[in-house]
């Protein structure tokens, strides 16, 4: 028995939406197991400084960024200063003025992420804020010019500022989409926890509980947004004293 042809191709629609959605899932479940990874790795670092370029280069793949920069508040919280740059190892640390004259800066001092579509289009960040610049200075000294911007402020829990994460160009050559912003976000979380540590060796003792309560909740937010059913998740101290966890469900299956 055949379909009538409209109905033959609203199932090969229904079918091809099904199947791009859970292509999608798939592609979101992935995308935050390798975020739980590197969010592992930059706790295992105890602190700012030990985050490597090699793990920076990782964020940049993971995020779609052409560059990444990790700025600090100065003790005076008059500027910010670049902890970790990729792309830009030959120069000096960057010095940004916590102001409206610097799209970092602006972030820090209003305490909101900013999702840019084109720095240099004075409309759009005039929207934000009449009084919102690009630091051109910077594209200058470097010779390596800015398009699309995320800047996510870095905060503790207890919500003091302590720097920015910023993603410059996406590597899909439009703007940075929600699943990058959310994962940004994170990560952001995660940095502000190595800001804040001081520089110690790493400890003998297991995992802190709240990193491990953390981990568990992204996880489970993971399969709240793939719609991932009857989820399990399972903690156990490695060889090496690391935390490994082992996420089990169920996809949703096409119908």
């Amino acid at each position: 028995m055949r379909l009538p042809r409209r109905a033959a191709a609203r199932a090969v629609h229904y079918t091809q939406q099904r199947a791009r959605a859970m292509t999608s899932a798939e592609d979101t479940l992935a995308f935050f197991r390798r975020l739980q990874q590197l969010i592992n790795k930059i706790h295992a670092t105890h602190d700012i400084d030990g985050i490597t370029p090699d793990l920076s280069a990782e964020l940049c793949g993971l995020l779609g960024c052409d560059r990444l920069t990790v700025y600090q508040l100065s003790a005076d919280k008059a500027s910010l200063v670049s902890k970790i740059k990729t792309g830009l190892a030959a120069f000096k640390p960057l010095k940004l003025p916590v102001s409206k004259h610097s799209i970092a800066g602006y972030a820090v001092m209003a305490g909101r992420t900013l999702n840019l579509h084109d720095v240099y289009d004075e409309s759009e960040l005039h929207r934000i804020d009449p009084e919102l610049n690009h630091q051109h200075g910077v594209d200058r000294r470097t010779g390596y010019r800015a398009q699309q911007m995320l800047a996510v402020p870095i905060a503790d829990e207890q919500g003091t500022l302590l720097g920015v994460l910023q993603l410059i160009n996406s590597r899909h050559g439009g703007p940075f989409d929600a699943l990058v912003e959310e994962g940004a976000q994170y990560i952001a979380d995660a940095l502000a926890i190595a800001m804040a540590a001081p520089a110690r060796p790493a400890p003998d003792a297991q995992a802190d509980p709240q990193q491990i309560a953390r981990a568990i909740a992204l996880l489970q937010h993971t399969a709240s947004q793939c719609g991932i059913t009857g989820l399990q998740v399972v903690t156990e101290t490695g060889s090496r004293g690391e935390t490994r966890f082992t996420m089990t469900g169920t996809l949703p299956s096409p119908h």
